[in-house]
């Protein structure tokens, strides 16, 4: 039976019955159409439209048959191309053209699209509807439909889901796996999630506090608008609704909201687009909403008949259940615990196996979506990981990383309890009542037997007593350390089961104290209650420190919290028997009160520590301080009104003022027995409240003391003394107050982890600067070979801490990455420093460098600044309790000190260094509320050094009196806190420079982003000119580039002189030096890039951005020295290597402009004449060879080629500031000389009788030469740039350089003719005497001008006699020719003199006579050192000496 169709010919227009079999495949059918017809090819296929309400479009899969579609007779299909052009927008609204293979499922075309855009992690992205058209004005409409319903089924085709032809789709990325891999070295998908992540952000789809919003909105600033302009960016410019979200924009109306953006924005100058994109995404990663897709639901709670709306959110770790109206999570469930989900269309239900009683139903219409969402992400872990595990080897420097993560159903279990109380539970041990997952903990043997059958309260304080004994030893085995509890569980049932002991301790209070008669069965039953609880507790303790990793000789406030409530309630259990015993004795019940609030405070330091509310180790110190400084000022207070009150006549006033200093001094005991326990976990609301309540406590029954004192008639001179008493009592209360509101999570730094990174860091910056310095090169990858295991044994421990795994495996999988980066770094290091001149071996040691410094600091992050900066915080809290503590013992010692003046100078110093704590404290407090102000945190460090003096002269101070201090104890004590203040000032001011170092760190680690990014840019821009798709800017003229580069240019040479300068001067301030000269190679490459699009000449194009690559190279060599410098600022090496490297800077900004001119005139023959230098500059002999000839003929040669090299470049000079086409013939012309030069060069030093004046030759040569090729790079500059005074100045500075140069060669020369030198400084100094004759310009008048003529004229005539008869010794004539020289001078100014005095007006009327006489002179000093004189030439020697001295 055969089957007709209709079969539409889609290209042609036409349509045909065809007959085919049922059973024929799609493939077939298709090769019989194209038989038949002759038309379509490979690209061709079957589509089937599509019937409205019944069935949707679809292309028929070629490997499927006619009757696997059911068609029926007569049903259309058409024949046609399956590509077609599809219309994708971006999240940043622009359009992209995308010719795709229309029946491939919208996973394959995601992936097409993915590729063809370079996203690497195009597996997270999908397609959605474009619904903007149906919306244009932005409101949802009650029939709008869901967002998450707008996505495309990743198994399905386009047809298949509705989206005909002319429909546009967006790409957007909907799973969140490995956001942090999104770095800047993939922009496309940077680009991407940042759009996605600032839609999110404004629309307020993730909630932010207002300084998370200012922050956002000031990077979106940066990437749209750049750098703040303060002339255009002003309150009113911006659209706030395009930056900041509507909640913040609700709350914080009017134009301060706008102001304080700005000041935000302000911070980022400098920031390129590309590293704001980046900061952007880090920062809206850290929201807590960030990677969470949430859908509305609806959950049926017993009790209620409505169904109770709820959120469901998904993420790629977990799925998490929260209040509708609050947000507050209320269930967290690992993806990992999932074993199946079903989805209906008004319900979803999720099975999570034995990790839960019962299923997870929730009702929605987004079942589908929510099934989706899920095999998404689970899909995508799979084939990332592909079922690998985590290996940790101690010994092995190269991590290997593995991990198993899949549809995992968990193993069931039951929480155990042990007991050391016997007769409780047949197994020894009881049901857990949280419901973890886990293994059972038994006992195996391993626990000393202390069992006790408990059966009244007697007996449960024995069983206490036995905890309390194994609680000594905190290395004992754990019941249940194999158990897969995680830390988070172990510490809720520790939580749970301190929270059980009070309970059961609250039952034991009420059975003693209670009304009615005390009835003891109630009494032992309590107290075995709350013997098994404690056991319980103490069973969670050690298993929850073990899974905390607490070690046992160091701090372990789990299990030491546990250990305080254990001995708490031991103490409870004492007082209850005693008050049971003696229900009327009131010590019995004050110390039953004592002991429950005890009780109360361990319970609260507990709860604190297993919410991970531990305060950091100087909060703790400073509080514990203050506390026993306020305990001791009390005391003293309460000493000096019980002494005073046995003054008082009146009896019952005398004897409230004695109850009220006691009750005084209880309460500083009290606040200092509160803080004891409590401080460690002050971050507790409960414990924090508790702290401050017994401070205040102290204040009011100070204040009663001292309105008691003053009521009872106490004698003015002791109130005097007690308010100044309690003046530093408050003081001291003031400093605990103000600490509790400084307390910061406890978190374990690791010292040799951060310094091993650091030295890595700077070895890397040093090796990218070491050209050419092979005792460098191994120095450093030396340095980075120590270094790497610290550096790969930290990241493991990193790892080790982390409770999120993907964190885990990142640090690991960095820490493998940077291990082979050293492998390799150390491999081309020894190839580089064995062939120091090889180029291509150094280029590859840099790069390798490049890499290491680059997953250094990836691997580290900004732990660096942070954990500098928290060391600051922490060691100045230290500092502040050391000096407190030293307060309080200087002030208890100088009670025991006879000597009135010692005394008093031991007070006056503990008062100074309290008011240095003080100002301490209030920048330390200033810079935690102010984290991100680098102000504040500069204010910090300076309170940091101020503080230090005025606490080391307590110290001092203490040490020089404590001989006089009578009472051992006090002076012991003394001297002990003095120790103890010295050494926590000393790590205070070195963690102050620690913090100023880190500080330059991270702005190194900022500038080397930049360069990243620079080169990620020139990468892009190098391909488009190969490619011939380099395009000019919109209204970018190739004047205006020119412009544009000349000012980069110029901004970069200020930056990098600025660089080497701190370099000398200031080196911690060589961190904002290298971001300046970053940010300036950013502007000359955007210059350079508007330049090169300027032109459609290709080769030029390449030039420019190649040299651009080349000044970029340079640049980040230079900023790499300077960073070895900043840790090593008095190595000469470094130094020297800087100095090189900012030579290599200033020679690529002048082959830059050079090269910026492209085919204009003089470039090219500028280019040859500095190649000829380069090729006459290797003849010249740096070992002197004799090649003939005598000294003074070659001397004379030599002499003359610097005269054709000066000619040479005043035609140059002359060329580069008014004929800029005719400089490339004048840089021929002057490369021209340097033969000639070279040639008589070598010929003198190798005639040269004197040895060291060879080198001096050889030497000068070189250098005139080199500075003769920097003249023609500086004139090619200053041709470029006509007007510029910058280029105008470097033009005069090279030329002078050049003249300095011919000089030192001359004198060089001269230097082997004994006496030439001084006849040439006599001939140039009688050559300036004209010169300035000309300039009709007064000397100083002497007070006889006519006496001082005629000696000068006088002092001629003589000196000239004396070069006639030198004329055979050559050093005489020299001396000779020297008077000569000063004497003309003299007749000079005098006689210019003489000539103003007789009429009023300038020296031009001498000027002839002057002249006659300068000639004169030239031609006797010239003639007189001339060789083989002739007869005629003597008579004109004593010719011109006579008319010398007429």
């Amino acid at each position: 039976m055969s089957l007709t169709l209709k079969i539409q010919m889609v290209r042609l227009n036409q349509q045909k019955s065809m007959k085919f079999a049922p059973t024929m495949s799609v493939s077939e059918v298709i090769g019989q159409i194209k038989e038949k017809t002759n038309e379509g090819g490979d690209d061709h296929g079957l589509f089937q439209p599509g019937l409205e309400g019944k069935r949707p479009s679809r292309w028929l899969r070629l490997d499927r048959t006619l009757q696997y579609y059911d068609l029926k007779m007569n049903d259309l299909l058409e024949y046609k191309k399956k590509h077609r052009p599809l219309k994708v927008k971006l999240m940043d609204d622009t359009v992209k053209t995308v010719l795709v293979d229309d029946s491939l499922s919208v996973g394959e075309i995601v992936e097409l699209i993915g590729k063809k855009m370079q996203i690497k992690n195009f597996e997270e992205f999908s397609l959605q509807r474009d619904t903007s058209a149906a919306a244009p004005t932005g409101k949802e409409s009650k029939d709008t439909v869901p967002t998450s319903e707008l996505w495309l089924t990743s198994t399905q085709t386009l047809h298949e889901q509705g989206v005909a032809d002319e429909d546009m789709v967006v790409l957007k990325k909907k799973f969140f796996v490995e956001d942090d891999k999104v770095s800047r070295d993939d922009p496309v998908q940077l680009h991407l999630v940042y759009v996605q992540s600032r839609d999110a952000i404004v629309s307020g789809s993730h909630p932010c506090q207002l300084d998370e919003s200012l922050q956002f909105a000031a990077l979106q600033c940066q990437v749209q608008l750049g750098n703040y302009n303060a002339a255009v960016h002003k309150p009113g410019f911006l659209k706030l609704k395009e930056y900041v979200p509507p909640p913040i924009l609700n709350k914080y109306k009017g134009p301060s909201l706008e102001k304080d953006l700005y000041n935000e924005h302000k911070k980022l100058v400098g920031m390129s687009e590309v590293n704001a994109k980046y900061r952007y995404v880090q920062l809206c990663r850290s929201l807590k909403t960030y990677g969470i897709t949430f859908f509305h639901t609806k959950e049926r709670v017993k009790g209620q008949k409505k169904p109770v709306a709820k959120m469901l959110g998904i993420t790629r770790d977990a799925i998490i259940r929260l209040d509708f109206e609050s947000k507050e999570v209320e269930h967290e469930y690992p993806l990992t615990h999932l074993k199946r989900w079903a989805a209906s269309p008004a319900s979803f239900t999720l099975d999570f196996g034995d990790y839960e009683d019962d299923y997870v139903s929730v009702i929605t219409t987004e079942g589908e979506a929510i099934s989706q969402l899920l095999a998404g992400y689970i899909d995508i872990l799979l084939k990332k990981r592909k079922d690998t595990g985590v290996v940790l080897d101690e010994n092995d420097n190269d991590v290997a990383t593995v991990e198993t993560v899949g549809r995992v159903r968990g193993q069931a279990g039951t929480a155990i309890s042990t007991s050391s109380v016997a007769g409780y539970d047949s197994s020894q041990g009881r049901v857990g009542d949280l419901g973890f997952g886990g293994q059972p903990m038994a006992r195996k043997g391993d626990r000393p037997k202390n069992d006790v059958t408990v059966t009244d309260i007697g007996s449960a304080q024995t069983a206490v007593a036995n905890i309390l004994n194994e609680m000594e030893n905190p290395g004992l085995p754990v019941p249940g350390s194999m158990s897969s509890l995680t830390p988070q569980q172990w510490r809720q049932q520790l939580l749970t089961n301190a929270n059980g002991v009070a309970s059961a301790a609250g039952k034991l209070v009420g059975a003693v104290s209670g009304p009615g008669q005390l009835d003891r069965n109630a009494l032992n039953n309590c107290a075995k209650e709350v013997a098994l609880s404690v056991d319980q507790m103490a069973a969670a303790a050690r298993g929850a420190s073990l899974a905390e990793g607490e070690d046992p000789d160091g701090e372990m406030p789990l299990f030491d919290g546990a250990k305080q409530v254990a001995d708490a309630v031991a103490k409870l259990l004492k007082a209850s028997k005693d008050a049971s015993l003696n229900p009327s004795d009131p010590q019995a019940k004050e110390a039953l009160r004592t002991a429950q609030e005890a009780l109360k405070n361990a319970g609260t330091y507990l709860a604190g520590a297993c919410n991970g509310l531990l305060a950091d180790s100087g909060t703790h110190k400073l509080l514990l301080e203050s506390a026993k400084l306020i305990a001791a000022a009390t005391n003293g207070l309460c000493n000096m009104a019980e002494q005073s009150a046995a003054n008082i006549q009146d009896p019952g006033k005398r004897q409230q003022v004695q109850t009220a200093a006691k009750s005084a001094n209880q309460a500083g005991l009290h606040n200092l027995t509160v803080t004891e326990v409590l401080a460690p976990a002050v971050l507790d609301p409960s414990c924090k409240r508790q702290i401050v309540e017994s401070a205040k406590a102290v204040q009011s029954a100070n204040a009663f003391l001292l309105a008691s004192a003053k009521s009872a008639g106490m004698d003015p001179n002791a109130m005097d003394r007690m308010q100044e008493m309690a003046r530093a009592v408050a003081d001291a209360i003031g400093q605990l107050l103000g600490g509790t509101e400084m307390a910061e999570p406890r978190g374990g730094t690791d010292p040799e982890f951060a310094e091993a990174a650091k030295a890595i860091s700077n070895a890397a910056a040093t090796l990218i600067s070491a050209q050419g310095n092979p005792a460098l090169i191994q120095s450093a990858a030396g340095t980075v070979k120590t270094c790497e295991p610290s550096l790969i044994a930290g990241a493991k421990r990193a790892a080790g801490k982390a409770d999120d795994d993907a964190v885990k495996q990142r640090i690991l999988q960095m820490a493998k990455q940077v291990a082979e980066a050293v492998k390799g770094l150390t491999d081309v290091a020894g190839n580089a420093a064995a062939n120091p001149s090889d180029q291509a071996a150094f280029q590859r040691l840099q790069d390798s460098a490049r890499k290491l410094a680059a997953l250094t600091s990836q691997l580290v992050g900004d732990a660096g600044k942070q954990a500098a900066m928290q060391q600051l915080r922490s060691n100045s809290k230290f500092a502040a309790a050391a000096a407190t503590g030293l307060v309080a013992a200087a002030r208890n010692a100088a009670t025991a000190i006879n000597d009135q003046t010692e005394q008093a100078n031991l007070l006056n110093a503990a008062k100074g260094a309290a008011e240095a704590v003080n100002a301490l404290m209030a920048s330390l407090a200033h810079a935690q509320r102010h984290p991100d102000d680098p102000a504040a945190q500069q204010a910090l460090m300076d309170a940091a050094r101020k503080m230090a003096p005025g606490a080391y002269k307590l110290v001092a101070q203490a040490k020089s009196v404590a001989p006089s201090v009578v009472d051992p104890g006090k002076k012991q004590d003394m001297l002990l806190a003095s120790n103890a203040a010295a050494d926590a000032i000393k790590d205070l001011l070195n963690s102050a420079t620690g913090a100023s170092s880190a500080v330059g760190e991270q702005e190194f680690d900022e500038a080397s982003e930049q360069f990243q990014a620079v080169m990620a840019d020139l990468d892009a821009a190098q391909m488009f000119a190969q490619n011939g798709q380099m395009e000019a800017l919109p209204g970018q003229t190739k004047d205006g580039a020119m412009d544009l580069l000349n000012t980069a240019v110029r901004g970069m040479g200020n930056a990098a002189k600025a660089l080497v300068g701190a370099a000398k001067t200031n080196p911690d301030q060589l961190g904002p030096g290298a971001k300046d000269v970053a940010s300036s190679v950013g502007q000359v490459v955007t210059a350079a890039k508007a330049l090169a699009g300027s032109t459609n000449n290709r080769t030029t194009q390449k030039a420019i951005l190649g040299g651009a690559r080349e000044l970029a190279n340079a640049s980040e060599a230079m900023v790499s020295c300077a960073r070895s410098i900043a840790s090593n600022p008095r190595d000469p090496a470094l130094a020297h290597a800087l100095t090189n490297a900012a030579k290599a800077v200033a020679d690529a900004l002048a082959k830059l402009i050079a090269q910026s001119k492209g085919a204009d005139p003089g470039a090219k023959e500028a280019e040859e004449a500095l190649q000829a230098l380069q090729r006459d500059a290797m003849r010249i002999n740096t070992v002197p060879v004799n090649l003939g000839g005598d000294f003074n003929g070659n001397s004379e040669r030599l002499l003359q080629s610097t005269k054709a090299i000066n000619a040479a470049i005043a035609q140059l000079l002359h060329a580069a500031r008014n004929n800029p086409n005719g400089l490339g013939s004048a840089a021929k012309t002057t490369a021209a000389t340097i033969p000639e030069l070279v040639d008589a060069a070598n010929a003198a030093a190798g005639s040269c009788p004197v040895k060291n004046v060879q080198g001096q030759i050889v030497n000068s040569t070189k250098a005139l030469v080199g500075e003769v090729g920097k003249l023609i790079r500086t004139s090619q500059v200053a041709s470029a740039r006509q007007g510029d005074p910058d280029a105008e100045s470097s033009l005069a500075a090279s030329a002078k350089a050049v003249g300095n140069a011919v000089k030192g060669l001359v004198d060089s020369v001269q230097s082997g003719t004994p006496g030439q030198k001084e006849i040439n400084d006599a001939l140039a100094q009688a050559q300036a005497a004209l010169v300035r004759l000309q300039t009709g310009e007064l000397a100083n008048m002497p007070p006889d001008v006519l006496d001082a003529l005629s000696q000068a004229a006088k002092s001629m005539a003589e000196n000239t006699a004396g070069v006639l008869t030198s004329r055979d010794n050559p050093e005489k004539l020299a001396a000779a020719a020297k008077k000569v020289a000063n004497s003309l001078d003299r007749v000079v100014d005098n006689s210019k003199a003489a000539a103003a005095m007789a009429s009023g007006q300038s020296s031009e009327g001498l000027e002839p006579l002057a002249k006659k006489l300068m000639d004169s002179c030239a031609t006797l000093v010239n003639a007189s050192n001339t060789p083989n004189l002739d007869a005629q030439a003597k008579k004109n020697i004593i010719g011109n000496a006579k008319n010398a001295a007429m």
